[in-house]
């Protein structure tokens, strides 16, 4: 009897047999420095080595690395559309024990989330939308 498929484990790393292998500690933290400068950023504090414990700990229960980066790409792109303000945005930790990544925001299905140099694009052009118009247009 075969057990039921629950996520598919096409995109963690393999081994020539087929067998999915671990991640390093080197390839973790690689990772976690690219979730961490897609993260949102935000006022107030926001430990970073909480943030890495907590990171490894999910990718080492079995989360690939790149859900949990998705999920943050779509979090920033969530906080940009919505103009959340940074002082909203939660700790990094919190995200990540909260389990954020499985959120499954409005956008919808099939909808690419923006790079973080897209968003601040975005945002440099609002801004500049926003100063074209004098204080009584608003």
């Amino acid at each position: 009897m075969t057990m039921p498929m629950l996520f598919d484990d096409r995109a963690l790393p393999q081994n020539r047999n087929g067998s999915i292998t671990k991640l390093s500690d080197a390839e973790i933290a690689a990772k976690f420095l690219e979730f961490w400068g897609i993260y949102p950023k935000r006022a107030g504090g926001n430990p970073k080595s909480e943030a890495e414990r907590k990171f490894r700990k999910a990718v080492n229960s079995g989360i690939s690395c790149e859900t949990i980066i998705a999920g943050a790409r779509r979090f920033a792109a969530e906080c940009l559309q919505n103009r959340i303000e940074a002082r909203f945005v939660p700790m990094a930790v919190t995200w990540l024990n909260q389990k954020r990544w499985a959120d499954d925001p409005d956008a919808g299905p099939g909808v690419e989330p923006k790079s973080f140099i897209e968003m601040a694009r975005d945002l440099r052009e609002r801004a500049d939308q926003d100063g074209e118009r004098g204080p009584d247009d608003r």
